[in-house]
């Protein structure tokens, strides 16, 4: 089997790591105890990424423009009237399944969920653009900059806020090590995949 590696390395020290083998990824589901935070960040970068590209992505259940969709394992999300942003959190990582006419982005994207009662004050140190519109109440996406970085950005709007973040694989342990990093009156706390689903769960998404 193919070792798959992350560009992610979660840090040490919040406890024994529940480590689990998906399709040649070694995957974080959780730390050993369990604890309470203000912020929780998980790394998905293992999960399928994709880009649809063409006329007709519509029919591959791709919402309005600037708009985000979930479809039973998948966020679908729009940026123009061509192009659209696919990210997979439950289907199967075998004999994957992309959108038509989409480009796979797996291996050349770093992923995360940004989720807990303070993401949003976490995702304003982030970047630089309101993220958490109030005059749109169905879940948003857009692409912004993070510390001159391109990052493209899911707003699940749940009641427990919760944000998908993507960017290049270069770029992705850079932005995970600045989640952690000037956010001194946030309690923060990595995430595994496990806890991820768990909130995924209880937003109703699942």
């Amino acid at each position: 089997m193919t070792t798959r590696v992350s560009p992610v390395t979660v840090p040490e020290g919040y406890g024994p790591k529940i480590i689990e083998e998906q399709a040649g990824w070694q995957v974080l589901q959780s730390y050993e105890p369990a604890d309470i935070a203000d912020v929780w960040v998980c790394d998905l970068s293992h999960r399928p990424k994709a880009i649809a590209l063409g006329p007709d992505i519509e029919k591959d259940g791709f919402p309005d423009v600037g708009k985000a969709r979930w479809n039973k394992t998948a966020w679908y999300a729009r940026l123009n009237s061509n192009e659209g942003y696919y990210y997979d959190l439950l289907g199967g990582l075998h004999n994957l399944k992309l959108p038509e006419s989409s480009i796979d982005m797996t291996d050349a994207w770093a992923l995360l969920a940004i989720f807990g009662p303070q993401a949003s004050s976490l995702m304003g140190r982030l970047v630089s653009v309101d993220v958490d519109s109030h005059i749109k109440k169905e879940p948003i996406f857009l692409i912004t900059k993070s510390h001159n970085a391109a990052v493209q950005i899911v707003n699940m709007k749940s009641e427990i806020p919760g944000y998908l973040i993507s960017c290049e694989r270069s770029f992705g342990q850079a932005l995970y090590d600045f989640c952690f990093h000037g956010s001194s009156t946030l309690k923060m706390r990595p995430a595994g995949e496990r806890d991820f689903l768990k909130w995924l769960k209880s937003s109703g998404w699942m």
